[in-house]
């Protein structure tokens, strides 16, 4: 990764003194380097052996990864077309014409009906015989508490909690002493860089992948039976 390679040099540290330090040959060192073989459990020493962290890490990782965010005009638009919606994201994930009417069985009429208001929306420029041009690059990201937020997040809220059954489930809520909270907030914090990480690796990856789902929660708790006495 380029953010340790820039924090072992910026520090006078060499690859073989890490290669030294972990037991592991010189191509170990260079795949870890370039994001290969590492795992979270050697990320996390090779950060503390750099003087930094897995959290630092990932915001570079993050920050390197395009975003943008609809403009009002296209958030009102699509939050009360989500069929267009719809179809823009295929697009922006590099599905073709061709795919997305057979897999959706669009009209022709319907995909033409699409691509003008993608283009009266400057989301695309449309070209004859339905060629196109996306005019931005990345991962959308809605407005917190904006159109499209507010026109689906409840929906996929329900969704989430009630169409299929958990892989793993389980709700506590329990005193802790200062000790027990601070090991578990540890914990939680490993598993949200692990989430982190792979939701920075899925759309690079070739392989086969599935959509999932996390719902992680630790605060204070103060309703109490109490309130019925």
């Amino acid at each position: 990764m380029l953010y340790l390679k820039k924090s072992a040099l910026s520090r006078g540290v060499t690859q073989k003194m890490i290669a030294e330090y972990f037991d592991v040959s010189l191509p170990t060192v260079k795949r870890w380097y370039a994001g290969h073989g590492l795992s979270l459990e050697q990320a996390s020493k090779l950060c503390e052996y750099l003087g930094t962290t897995l959290g630092e890490v990932l915001i570079a990782i993050q920050n390197k990864t395009e975003t943008f965010k609809y403009s009002l005009k296209q958030e009102i638009y699509f939050s009360k077309n989500p069929d267009c919606l719809a179809f823009f994201d295929n697009l922006l994930r590099g599905k073709t014409l061709n795919y997305i009417q057979t897999k959706f069985d669009i009209t022709k009429i319907k995909m033409n009906h699409y691509l003008i208001q993608l283009d009266k929306l400057n989301l695309i420029e449309l070209h004859p015989q339905n060629r196109f041009k996306i005019l931005i690059k990345g991962e959308p990201i809605w407005e917190k508490n904006g159109h499209l937020a507010k026109a689906f997040k409840q929906e996929i809220i329900q969704d989430f909690d009630m169409k299929k059954p958990a892989i793993c489930d389980h709700f506590f809520l329990h005193d802790y002493s200062e000790q027990d909270f601070k090991q578990i907030s540890d914990k939680l914090e490993d598993l949200i860089n692990t989430i982190s990480l792979a939701n920075n690796r899925a759309p690079k990856t070739n392989l086969k992948i599935k959509s999932y789902g996390f719902n992680i929660t630790l605060k204070e708790f103060k309703w109490s039976l109490d309130k019925y006495l």
